[in-house]
């Protein structure tokens, strides 16, 4: 295939967020490695490290992330799905840590390293997202190209979770600051669903003592009931990115061309 046409079936590839999984199989190893190489060698401002990186492969851990920490938020009345894209074959969670190499962006502005301004320190915070989202795109890019499935989700504390729990379901310890910001999931889809629909009917109800449910996204103070829809066998999600059908939805950006 050409590579200019096989590299747009790919981006293509990673705007689905796959829904579904076969968990039947396992990603060689060489593919994980691989991975993490690209994504702790991704370029990022002043080449800095400013995130962390847990590569979950173990299926017990694995279980348990998709069971309780996959919910999603309660915008639009008390029920919240899981985010099956959580469910994947390899998860790799990228999460806000205290950099170690603070002083390079205030070598010759400060002297002392000090905090220069609210302005740095909100610079700062772009600069950490937008690291980010440079390993998660080459790397679900690769994970493309090697003809896997990706699908994305910020939703990580959305259960009356805190990064704390993260921390310790993870093995990090408690007082280091490694707070989970996204996930990206890897693996093999279930061929016999469409890539947006998913078998899971579980869904949480918010604790009636839970309060100011209209404001709040986030289950705060109480852990959800546990339910199940009946009234579908398939949760279907959009789609957004493709129709049903499987032709490419235009995303709404301008581009300025100087020739």
């Amino acid at each position: 295939m050409d590579i200019l046409k096989q590299q747009k079936e790919a981006v293509l590839t990673v705007r689905k967020c796959q829904r579904n999984w076969d968990l039947s199989k396992t990603i060689p190893q060489e593919h994980i490695d691989h991975w993490t190489y690209l994504a702790t060698n991704s370029p990022s401002k002043q080449d800095e490290s400013r995130f962390g990186l847990c590569v979950i492969t173990r299926k017990d851990i694995l279980e348990k992330i998709y069971d309780d920490f996959a919910w999603g938020s309660h915008r639009f009345g008390n029920d919240a799905g899981r985010n099956t894209q959580m469910g994947a074959n390899a998860l790799f969670v990228f999460a806000e840590i205290d950099a170690s190499d603070d002083e390079y962006d205030t070598d010759g502005i400060s002297q002392n390293h000090d905090v220069i301004s609210d302005e740095f320190d909100l610079r700062t915070n772009f600069n950490f997202n937008r690291d980010i989202g440079l390993a998660m795109g080459i790397v679900s890019f690769s994970a493309a190209q090697l003809g896997y499935k990706t699908g994305f989700c910020t939703n990580v504390i959305y259960n009356n979770y805190t990064f704390k729990d993260w921390r310790k379901l993870l093995g990090i310890p408690l007082e280091q600051k490694w707070d989970p910001t996204v996930v990206l999931g890897i693996g093999y889809p279930d061929e016999s669903l469409d890539w947006y629909q998913s078998r899971d009917q579980e869904y949480l109800e918010a604790d009636p003592r839970e309060p100011n449910l209209d404001n709040i996204t986030v289950l705060e103070k109480y852990k959800g009931i546990r339910k199940k829809w009946t009234d579908e066998p398939l949760r279907e999600f959009g789609p957004i990115s493709h129709n049903r059908h499987g032709e490419v939805m235009p995303k709404k950006i301008s581009v300025l061309k100087i020739q």
